[in-house]
């Protein structure tokens, strides 16, 4: 708009556009303030599986429950347990990185086949998973010395996993297909993104 004492252009700041900067400002601020409290929450994703988000703080939960585990077996056999914190057991800490994230990423490959492939997967694999609980019925009150997790995240992180992957693996056997070579091709297949993990998908594997 110009200025009508001098021709030039100046800002408008007409109540109407200092209304429209305020919401500007405010919606700016609070998408600024949740990705915030996703970061520190970690619920940011850490990869993405074709159209599936795995969250940072999945992958960190299972991590810490897979160095518990590690570290309870050591002393239980009379070891010392790993400082996974130490300089000197940073590969470990890398190759336990990997190799959860990589089990993340698997249970999300199988999850879509199983759904492709068989009508009542999802019911089947939890069937096995409350059978596999029931006659473990005694692991119900280890699970957070063993894994250092809560029960429930033992089901939704452990058990139901390996159920999933026991249901398709059984079709597939049953179906004279072999599981193993499927898993592998569908890897190269999968469209696979990694953010900040410190790691890349090489179209086979996590490094």
């Amino acid at each position: 708009m110009k200025n009508p004492a001098f021709g030039q252009e100046y800002i408008d700041f007409s109540s109407q556009t200092f209304t429209d900067m305020k919401k500007f400002f405010i919606i700016t601020a609070v998408f600024f303030l949740i990705f915030i409290a996703a970061a520190i929450g970690g619920f940011y994703p850490a990869a993405r599986v074709d159209d599936t988000f795995i969250s940072f703080r999945t992958w960190r939960k299972l991590e810490e429950a897979s160095k518990h585990f590690a570290n309870v077996e050591l002393v239980r056999r009379g070891e010392r347990p790993i400082n996974f914190a130490a300089a000197e057991n940073s590969q470990l800490l890398i190759d336990g990185r990997i190799e959860t994230l990589t089990a993340l990423v698997e249970d999300v490959l199988i999850i879509n086949e199983g759904r492709r492939a068989i009508a009542d997967f999802d019911a089947k694999s939890e069937q096995l998973t409350a059978t596999a609980a029931k006659k473990n019925n005694a692991i119900k009150k280890a699970v957070e010395s063993l894994y250092g997790i809560a029960y429930d995240d033992f089901l939704e992180l452990v058990l139901l996993p390996q159920a999933r992957r026991d249901v398709l693996s059984k079709t597939f056997e049953e179906r004279s297909l072999h599981f193993e070579e499927w898993l592998r091709g569908a890897k190269k297949q999968a469209s696979m993104r990694l953010y900040f993990t410190g790691f890349r998908w090489n179209k086979e594997k996590i490094e």
